[in-house]
């Protein structure tokens, strides 16, 4: 999982990862997080994919050891969404989540 300032300029720049192959890290489907928005990522897929994601720890669902469920959530695709109302959608989300 790769970490970057997600920017306009960064994200156009991003190529699609290679098809899903067992054992090998960067392929299929790779995330982008934000080091600004933590838990906002771009999302490339090998097929030309692309979307953003939030992922947070539920504060309400436990695993089976007792620790908060690691949640993700699509919010929306690129580039009819654009980095300004992912990360507008990501402020919500995450006020949201801290809310509860």
């Amino acid at each position: 999982m790769p970490s970057q300032k997600l920017t306009h300029q960064g994200i156009k720049s991003i190529k699609n990862p290679p098809p899903y192959e067992k054992g090998v890290k960067g392929t299929g489907t790779v995330d982008y997080f934000d080091t600004v928005c933590t838990g906002l990522a771009f999302r490339a897929s090998y097929n030309g994919g692309r979307s953003w994601i939030v992922r947070y720890r539920s504060p309400v669902d436990l695993n089976e050891r007792g620790e908060k469920k690691i949640r993700t959530i699509t919010i929306g695709k690129y580039p009819s969404m654009g980095l300004a109302d992912a990360t507008d959608a990501y402020d919500g989300i995450i006020k949201q989540v801290r809310h509860n």
